[in-house]
C-alpha cells in the first residue's frame, strides 16, 4: 500500500525520474510512456478516497529553501490532475509513432515529462507559493515544445507565449505579494477567506489573479499568444498545449472564483461574488464569440483549432461566470464549466492529434491542398466524427451534456435577476454553438468528403498506434455524452456539497426531454445552414485580416518590440534597469510584510524573508537569463 500522503509529491517526481532514466538508458521515448502510464495508475489510486471525501495534506521543509512546499489534493484539483494524466499518457503514446521523423527527439521527450511535472505541481499545491512556482514552470519548460523545430515561425510564436505567459505570472506574483501583505497568510483558501472581509483592494487582486491565469487560459484579450504558438508546435505538443496545458489557467480563475468568496454568508460577499460573475460572463461570450469568428476563416487548420480553443475556453468562462453571478444557485454553471474543461480537454486532443496524423503522411496543413485526403483513413474519419459531434454538442456527445449545463445557468440567472447583458450572453452562446458546428463541418468536408486531388501521390500507412490513441479518444466522447445524467450525480454532487451549492437545482435539468434536445438541435440546423450556403457563397473566402483589431494591436505592440530588440542590442541595459527596478520595488513591497505570520496548521510556515527574496530574485533572474541569451 502507497501511503496516500507520499502520492502528490510522487506526482511531480516521477516524470523527473523518467527522464532520469531516459538519458541513462538513451530510451526516451520507453521511459516516457512508462512514467506518464504510472502517474496515471496513481490518480487511479486516488480516485476511491478522494471520492470518499478525502483530503490529502502534505508539506515539506527544507534548509536552504525556508518556505518549504505545501501539498493538497481536493476533488476539484483531482478532477484536474486524473484528466491531464490520462490524456497525457494517449498523446505521450502517440508520439512515440509521430516523432520518428522529427529531429531532437530526446529534448522532445525531457521537455514534455517536466512539463507534465510542472502541470502536476499546478493541482496538488495548497499555497500560492507552491501554485506561482509550478505555474512559471509550466509557461517556461513548455515553451521548448513550442520552438521545438527551431524554424523561425516556431521562434515568432515562442516569443509571444513566452512573453506573454510570463506577464501573466509576473501578476500572480504581484497578487500574491498583495495578498500576504493583506492577511500575512500564503494558504490558498485562508488567505482568500480573510480576504474576502476586505474592501476594494479584493477586486483587484481577484482582477490581477484572474487576468493571470486568463493569459494562461487564452481569455479575451490576452488570447494571441495562442494562435500563434499552438500551430507551430509538433502535434502532439499542440494537443497538449491546446488540450491540457490551457487548463491551469482555467483552474486558476475556478480555484479564485470557489475559494476567494465561497461559500457566501454576507451581504457584502454576496455582491463581490455577483460582480466577478458577471465579468467573467461577459468576458466568455466576448471569448468565445470571438474565437470563433476567428476560426470560421483560417485555412491552416491547426490554427483554425487554436482559435477554436480559444472560443471553447470562452465556454468554460462563462459557465464559471455564472456559477458566480448565482452563488449557492450557480449549480449549473459549476458544473458545467468543469464539465465543459474534461470535455475539451478530449476532443480538443482528439482534433489536434487527428489533424498531426493527417500533417504526418501530408506534411501540409492548408484545408485546400488536404481536399479528400482523409478518405484514405477510416479509422481517423470516424475518430474525426465522434470529435465533430462532441465539439458541435450532438445529443449522445460529450458536449452536448456540457453546453447544456452552461445554456442552462445562462437562462436561470435571467430568469432570477433578468439582466439585459445575461440574456445578450445568451444569444451569443446559441450563435457561436451555431459557428462552431459550421466551422468544424468545413474541416470534415475539406479533409474527409470533398473529392480527392488527382496529383496526390500514394499515401504512406497510418501508424497504428497513431489510430489507436485517436480511437480511445474517440470512445470516450461517445460514452462521456451518453451517460450525462451519472456523470453529474457521482461526479458533481460531491463538488455541490464542498462549495455549498444547491443539490436540488441539478435535478432539474433532464437531458433528453424534447425541450432540451430542441434547444441542441435548433442552433446545430442553424450551424449545418450557415455551413452549406458558406461553402456554396465561398464565404469562407473572407478574409478578417482588413481593420483594426485588438489581436493586430497587441501583435503589432509586440512585433514592434522585438524589431526594436533585434536591432538595437543597446535595449538590453535599458531592460537590465528596468528589470532592477521592477525588483526594488517588489522587494520595498515584500520588505513591508510581517514576517512572523504562520499558516495553516500543517501547512508551510514564513519564518524570515529569505524565501521572498529568493523567489522574486529566482523568477527575474530566469526571465532575463532567457532574454538575454535568447
Amino acid at each position: 500500500m502507497i501511503d496516500l500522503e507520499l502520492i502528490p509529491i510522487l506526482l511531480v517526481i516521477l516524470p523527473l525520474l523518467g527522464i532520469g532514466l531516459g538519458y541513462l538508458t538513451k530510451k526516451y521515448s520507453f521511459w516516457a510512456v512508462l512514467t506518464t502510464a504510472a502517474n496515471l495508475i496513481l490518480a487511479i489510486y486516488l480516485f476511491k478516497p478522494i471520492f470518499a471525501g478525502k483530503v490529502i495534506e502534505k508539506s515539506y521543509s527544507f534548509s536552504i529553501f525556508p518556505a518549504g512546499l505545501y501539498f493538497k489534493v481536493d476533488l476539484l484539483g483531482y478532477i484536474f490532475l486524473a484528466i491531464v494524466s490520462f490524456v497525457w499518457v494517449l498523446a505521450t503514446v502517440y508520439s512515440v509513432s509521430y516523432m520518428k521523423q522529427e529531429e531532437n527527439v530526446p529534448r522532445y521527450y525531457v521537455f514534455l515529462l517536466a512539463t507534465l511535472s510542472s502541470m502536476m505541481g499546478v493541482f496538488v499545491t495548497g499555497d500560492f507559493f507552491s501554485l506561482l512556482l509550478f505555474f512559471e514552470m509550466v509557461t517556461i519548460i513548455s515553451y521548448v515544445l513550442v520552438v521545438h523545430n527551431e524554424s523561425e515561425e516556431a521562434h515568432y510564436g515562442g516569443n509571444y507565449y513566452l512573453y506573454m505567459g510570463v506577464a501573466g505570472g509576473l501578476l500572480i506574483l504581484w497578487a500574491t505579494a498583495l495578498i500576504y501583505k493583506f492577511t500575512g497568510n500564503l494558504i490558498i483558501e485562508s488567505a482568500f477567506l480573510q480576504l474576502s472581509q476586505l474592501g476594494v483592494i479584493k477586486y483587484v487582486i481577484a482582477s490581477m489573479m484572474i487576468i493571470g491565469f486568463g493569459v494562461k487560459a487564452g481569455m479575451f484579450p490576452v488570447h494571441i499568444w495562442l494562435p500563434k504558438a499552438h500551430p507551430v508546435a509538433p502535434s502532439p505538443a499542440s494537443a497538449l498545449l491546446s488540450g491540457i496545458i490551457i487548463k491551469a489557467g482555467a483552474y486558476g480563475i475556478l480555484r479564485v472564483v470557489t475559494t476567494l468568496y465561497w461559500p457566501v454568508g454576507e451581504i457584502h460577499e454576496i455582491i463581490t461574488l455577483q460582480n466577478i460573475g458577471f465579468g467573467l460572463v461577459i468576458f466568455g461570450a466576448i471569448t468565445m464569440f470571438l474565437g470563433m469568428l476567428r476560426a470560421l476563416f483560417q485555412w491552416n487548420v491547426k490554427r483554425m483549432l487554436a482559435y477554436s480553443s480559444v472560443s471553447q475556453m470562452g465556454y468554460i468562462l462563462m459557465g464559471i461566470g455564472a456559477a458566480g453571478y448565482l452563488g449557492t444557485h450557480g449549480t449549473l454553471g459549476f458544473s458545467g464549466a468543469v464539465y465543459h474543461i474534461i470535455n475539451h480537454a478530449l476532443f480538443k486532443s482528439s482534433a489536434f492529434l487527428i489533424i498531426g496524423a493527417i500533417y504526418f503522411t501530408t506534411h501540409e496543413m492548408d484545408l485546400k491542398k488536404l481536399s479528400g485526403i482523409g478518405r484514405n483513413y477510416p479509422v481517423l474519419m470516424v475518430a474525426f466524427i465522434a470529435t465533430l459531434f462532441g465539439i458541435g454538442g450532438i445529443p449522445g456527445f460529450n458536449g452536448y451534456a456540457s453546453k447544456t449545463l452552461i445554456h442552462h445557468s445562462l437562462l436561470e440567472a435571467f430568469h432570477l435577476h433578468h439582466d439585459f447583458w445575461i440574456l445578450a450572453a445568451e444569444k451569443i452562446f446559441i450563435i457561436t454553438s451555431a459557428g462552431t458546428l459550421c466551422y468544424f463541418l468545413k474541416i470534415f468536408y475539406y479533409i474527409f468528403i470533398k473529392e480527392e486531388k488527382t496529383d496526390q501521390e500514394d499515401l504512406p500507412d497510418m501508424p497504428f498506434l497513431i489510430q489507436i490513441v485517436v480511437s480511445v479518444l474517440g470512445v470516450c466522447i461517445l460514452v462521456l455524452g451518453l451517460i450525462p445524467d451519472m456523470v453529474v450525480k457521482n461526479l458533481f454532487q460531491p463538488l455541490y456539497q464542498a462549495y455549498s451549492l444547491d443539490v436540488s437545482i441539478a435535478k432539474h435539468v433532464h437531458f433528453w426531454s424534447w425541450g432540451t434536445l430542441w434547444d441542441s438541435i435548433s442552433y446545430l440546423l442553424a450551424g449545418s445552414i450557415l455551413f452549406v450556403f458558406a461553402v456554396r457563397g465561398s464565404w469562407f473566402e473572407f478574409s478578417l485580416s482588413k481593420g483594426i483589431s485588438i489581436e493586430k494591436f497587441w501583435c503589432g505592440f509586440l512585433d514592434y518590440y522585438f524589431g526594436i530588440y533585434n536591432q538595437v542590442k543597446k535595449v538590453r541595459v535599458i531592460l537590465q534597469d528596468i528589470g532592477n527596478l521592477i525588483f526594488g520595488l517588489i522587494s520595498d513591497i515584500l520588505l513591508q510584510i510581517d514576517l512572523n505570520v504562520k499558516g495553516k496548521e500543517g501547512g508551510a510556515t514564513i519564518k524570515n524573508l529569505n524565501f521572498s527574496t529568493l523567489i522574486v530574485a529566482s523568477l527575474l533572474l530566469v526571465i532575463s537569463l532567457i532574454f538575454m541569451l535568447y
